[in-house]
């Protein structure tokens, strides 16, 4: 019974959190909140056999959020005049690195010319964004879905983390 009262104290321990406050600390908006009081009594440290704010937090993240990675694909901002010069793909570079740095710790990013190496055919005119968090992939996709780029709709989508590294650009 004594794993039974533990799994009750677990359970009311994880549903008296209010996820919206942990996930916005997770993301670094809020300091993260102090452990509910159980039952009126005094809260106790919680020991590391018992979830602490911060794995509730990033559990939550992880529910909220399932195919977020660190790495943004923009579609729709590339046209073929952007990809015909060394200088034009290279103003493109800056352009975007400029903009897109504005919502995190941008890493690297990458505009494929032609399919070679690892790159399909496919990856073409599109620009892959690798940011150092996923809260800072995640505001970039806030702030430029949806935005007017020329006569085009930016859309985007998140990619697998390991392709990007990888080289396997679709």
């Amino acid at each position: 019974t004594t794993a039974r009262i533990m799994t009750m104290m677990m359970m009311m321990m994880t549903t008296s959190y209010n996820v919206e406050e942990l996930v916005d600390a997770a993301m670094g908006l809020r300091p993260m909140p102090t452990a509910p009081s159980l039952l009126g009594m005094p809260v106790v440290p919680l020991t590391p056999a018992m979830p602490t704010a911060l794995d509730i937090a990033n559990a939550a993240l992880a529910a909220a959020f399932p195919c977020q990675t660190r790495v943004l694909v923009l579609l729709n901002m590339v046209s073929d005049e952007d990809l015909q010069t060394d200088q034009d793909h290279a103003e493109l570079l800056e352009e975007v690195k400029e903009e897109c740095a504005k919502f995190g710790n941008l890493l690297t990013i990458q505009i494929p010319r032609k399919a070679e190496n690892g790159v399909e055919a496919s990856a073409i005119k599109k620009i892959y964004l690798e940011y150092a968090t996923v809260q800072d992939s995640a505001k970039a996709e806030k702030e430029l879905k949806g935005r007017k780029f020329g006569p085009n709709v930016v859309q985007t989508n998140f990619y697998p983390e390991e392709d990007y590294q990888a080289g396997k650009l679709k």
